[in-house]
C-alpha cells in the first residue's frame, strides 16, 4: 500500500511501468545494456590506467608493495533497478514535472548520475593522490583526456565544507561521461580512497544504507553512532597519515643503505 506523496508521484511515470516490477522490466530492456557497455569501458580504461602507474611505482621505488587494487560492489558495476527506481522518485519529488512519456524517463533514469559506480582503493595516501594526478593529467577536464568531468571532484578528505558532516569514510569522489559521442550521456561514479577508509565504510555499509533509508528520524535517533562513526574515520585518517610518513622514512633509509653497498 502506497502513501498519498507516493501515488503523486508515480503518476508522474509512464502508466506502463508504474509497478516496480514493470519498471525493472523495462529498465533491463531499455537502457542496462547501455549503460553496462559504456560503464564497462570507463572501467577498463581505469584498470589499464592502475596497471600503468604501478608499473611506474615499482619502477621509481624499486619495490614491490601492494598499491592499487579496483573494487567492484558485490551486486556488479551497475546500480540495481530497484535502487535506481527508488533514486528516481527522490528526483521527481524535488522536481515540478508533467507525467513523464518513455522517452523522457529514459532521460531522466541516465541524468541520476552515478548509474556505474566502482572504487580504486589505495594503499597508502600517496597512491590515491598519484592516481587521482594521473587521471587528470593533461586535462583537467577530462578523466584520462576521454571522458569529460561531469560536475565538480568532490574531495571528502580535505575539502572543510564536506568533512564538516557527521560522515563516515574519507574519499575522492568524481563523476565522469562514459559514453561522450552517444546521444543519451551514462555517467559512472569512481571513489578513490585509501584501504583501510575502504574497510570501515565496508564494515559499516548497512549502517548507511539505514540512515539513507531513514530521513531525517534516522540521522537523529543515531547521532552518537554517527559520533563514533565520524571519530574512527578521522583516526584512520591519521593513521593513514602516519603510514604515509613512515614509508617516505623507509624509502630514504632504504636507498641510503643502497647507495652506500659496493
Amino acid at each position: 500500500m502506497t502513501s498519498p506523496v507516493e501515488d503523486a508521484l508515480l503518476a508522474r511515470l509512464p502508466a506502463e511501468i508504474r509497478v516496480p516490477l514493470e519498471f525493472e522490466n523495462w529498465f533491463q530492456d531499455t537502457l542496462q545494456l547501455a549503460i553496462e557497455s559504456a560503464t564497462l569501458r570507463v572501467h577498463g580504461a581505469v584498470i589499464d590506467l592502475v596497471g600503468k602507474i604501478e608499473s611506474q611505482g615499482r619502477e621509481q621505488e624499486g619495490l614491490e608493495r601492494d598499491r592499487y587494487d579496483v573494487f567492484v560492489p558485490p551486486g556488479g558495476l551497475l546500480k540495481a533497478p530497484a535502487r535506481v527506481r527508488e533514486k528516481l522518485l527522490d528526483d521527481l519529488a524535488a522536481a515540478e514535472l508533467l507525467p513523464l512519456t518513455l522517452d523522457e524517463l529514459a532521460g531522466r533514469v541516465l541524468a541520476l548520475g552515478d548509474l556505474g559506480r566502482f572504487r580504486i582503493l589505495g594503499s597508502l595516501p600517496r597512491d590515491v593522490r598519484r592516481c587521482l594526478e594521473a587521471m587528470f593529467e593533461g586535462d583537467p577536464g577530462k578523466m584520462l583526456g576521454r571522458f569529460p568531468l561531469r560536475g565538480e571532484i568532490k574531495d571528502f578528505v580535505r575539502d572543510p565544507r564536506l568533512r564538516e558532516p557527521l560522515r563516515g569514510h574519507r574519499a575522492v569522489q568524481l563523476t565522469v561521461v562514459a559514453n561522450p559521442d552517444a546521444t543519451l550521456h551514462v555517467s559512472v561514479e569512481i571513489q578513490l580512497m585509501t584501504a583501510l577508509q575502504h574497510a570501515w565504510d565496508r564494515r559499516n555499509h548497512c549502517f548507511y544504507e539505514w540512515l539513507r533509508a531513514g530521513g531525517a528520524a534516522a540521522r537523529e535517533a543515531s547521532l552518537d553512532l554517527r559520533i563514533d562513526d565520524h571519530a574512527v574515520a578521522e583516526a584512520l585518517h591519521v593513521a593513514d597519515a602516519m603510514a604515509d610518513r613512515n614509508f617516505e622514512a623507509f624509502l630514504g633509509l632504504e636507498r641510503g643503505i643502497r647507495e652506500k653497498r659496493p
